[in-house]
């Protein structure tokens, strides 16, 4: 693995918990979140695609991927992270219907980019849950670009794939471990009884 990825994933393993689980297929679920849902994970990396499953997408999205783009999914099929904060697409391998295996699949990169997604100038690669979608140009460089959801309008770019994940890790780490240090402070505070002298 390219020490670019491997930098990537120890990012994620620092979420890493008794309770995460490795599925048949090589699914990995990191930081098992109860309270979010029974089958509920802070990381969902889904195992590596084939070099004909990328020729497949390229075929059907009528352009080349970024090189970067194709090593990320030679070695992660998508992933989605931060509890579906950010989701990097990648391609359904199960097209049945039972519930489980539906539920541990990336979005897929081409019905993404189908219908009133598709674009002429841009692939979607990856969106994040709020509201931004990730962009690089057909048949163009390395380029990542950040693009609102509602009008496209470019908010902004970055060199490439391994630059803009690095950072977004970054941040959604740093927003996931100020959001639990906060809510370790209320239920101290909840279980201390201190609540009930001040209200």
């Amino acid at each position: 693995m390219d020490i670019k990825l491997a930098t990537i994933l120890n990012q994620l393993n620092y979420w890493k918990s008794p309770d995460d689980v490795v599925l048949q297929d090589g699914t990995i679920l990191i930081c098992h979140l109860p309270e979010v849902a029974p089958l509920g994970y802070m990381h969902i990396i889904y195992p590596p695609l084939l070099m004909s499953d990328i020729e497949k997408i390229e075929t059907l999205l009528k352009t080349k991927l970024p090189a970067q783009l194709v090593e990320f999914l030679l070695n992660f099929n998508g992933m989605d992270i931060f509890n579906s904060k950010l989701s990097i697409f990648g391609l359904k391998k199960y097209r049945d219907y039972s519930h489980f295996k539906q539920l541990f699949q990336p979005y897929d990169i081409i019905i993404e980019n189908l219908g009133q997604n598709s674009t002429d100038k841009y692939i979607q690669f990856a969106s994040y849950k709020e509201s931004y979608n990730i962009f690089f140009k057909k048949n163009g460089d390395e380029k990542v670009y950040v693009l609102k959801k509602d009008n496209r309008e470019l908010v902004c770019e970055y060199a490439s794939v391994y630059e803009w994940l690095f950072q977004t890790i970054e941040i959604l780490s740093q927003n996931f471990k100020e959001s639990q240090t906060h809510r370790a402070k209320i239920k101290s505070f909840i279980s201390s009884g201190l609540y009930k002298i001040m209200f």
